[in-house]
């Protein structure tokens, strides 16, 4: 039975070195894989998030700085809460806030007064954002 116990013990904790181990290798390649730290991936295909205009990809901070001027010159509205549609890309649409197309990934249709505009599931998150940080400050009347 001792021996039973202590074989227990040993195989218990290389099973922890194991996992400890391996779930540094999934962080490792999830830093490689992606260095921007964006939203990205899918199940059925690889995301490519919006590009600059130097091919790189754009850092979300960029990107959200792209997005409050859009809606401050009036090239987007203001989201009054964070509902659209979401689904695969099609690589056919171009994104109202990057204005990159939507390859890969999942393109978001955002319905507006008009009609429906598309944009990057990012482009979409820092949208929903910017517009929250415009309803939060007092307009040009007041």
């Amino acid at each position: 039975m001792t021996i039973v116990v202590s074989e227990s013990g040993a195989r218990c904790l290389e099973n922890r070195r194991l996992f400890v181990a391996s779930r540094l290798l999934i962080a490792r390649s999830r830093r490689l894989l992606n260095p921007a730290f964006e939203i990205s991936g899918s199940a059925d295909g690889e995301a490519h998030p919006p590009t600059n205009e130097r091919g790189g990809y754009r850092p979300p901070y960029e990107l959200g700085m792209l997005i409050r001027a859009k809606i401050k010159s009036g090239g987007l509205f203001i989201l009054p809460n964070s509902k659209c549609w979401a689904g695969p890309a099609t690589g056919k649409k171009t994104c109202a806030a990057c204005d990159a197309t939507i390859i890969g990934g999942v393109e978001c249709e955002v319905g507006g007064s008009d009609s429906s505009v598309f944009v990057h599931l990012i482009c979409h998150s820092l949208w929903c954002k910017e517009s929250q940080g415009q309803l939060g400050q007092p307009g040009p009347s007041g």
